[in-house]
């Protein structure tokens, strides 16, 4: 048989089973889709009564959830208000007493945990303030706050530790009796106004020292 002849039957046989390939393909889909809308049809019927019985119950469901949406509310408010910091703007912090050292607040290792001196666990949370490291020699952005206002309104936040980043320089003149100008409000923290750097420096750690 010719080799021409051989390929144009090949051609027509592939077409033909290719289209009836189409067509049963379309017959499977259409049987399926007949199937499906008929389940769907019987459970919609067996469904129609119990959407006319739960209407009811959809209303006092309806109002329930008015409720604890409202419970919730006032819930959420409740929590908000008492993690909410709250800072007395009104208290004159002015010059505090710089408490006497202590000897009990060291921290120690009990396997995985950090604990104080009485055994009880300690959860450090901590914060970097920085300035010593700077020409400020002292809290960077006292110029526009009250330094132990500051100070009440971290703890209050819950904050435990607070990282100074410190310049070996400043540490230098302090050990050779100098003591840079320390740069902030002098309106704001006025109870500073009559230390130095290094006074001011031991004012703080005491403040720090003493919070509860």
């Amino acid at each position: 048989m010719n080799k021409g002849i051989k390929i144009t039957i090949f051609v027509q046989l592939f077409i033909v089973v290719f289209l009836l390939g189409i067509v049963l393909g379309m017959n499977i889909q259409k049987h399926r889709m007949k199937s499906d809308n008929d389940v769907t049809t019987e459970a919609s019927d067996d469904n129609s009564d119990e959407k006319k019985d739960t209407t009811v119950d959809n209303t006092d469901n309806n109002t329930s959830k008015e409720d604890n949406n409202t419970n919730n509310d006032e819930d959420n408010k409740n929590d908000f208000e008492t993690n909410h910091v709250v800072v007395e703007r009104d208290v004159d912090y002015g010059s505090m007493d710089v408490p006497e050292p202590t000897t009990d607040d060291w921290l120690f290792t009990d396997g995985n945990q950090i604990v104080d001196a009485y055994g009880n666990p300690v959860w450090l949370t901590g914060i970097n303030w920085f300035g010593y490291n700077t020409g400020t020699n002292t809290f960077d952005g006292l110029w526009a706050s009250d330094l132990n206002q500051s100070i009440q309104e971290i703890a209050n936040h819950g904050f435990n530790v607070i990282r100074i980043p410190f310049s070996a320089e400043l540490i230098l003149q302090w050990s050779r009796g100098e003591y840079p100008e320390a740069n902030y409000n002098h309106a704001y923290n006025d109870y500073l106004n009559d230390m130095d750097s290094l006074q001011i420096f031991e004012y703080i750690i005491g403040q720090l020292t003493d919070l509860k």
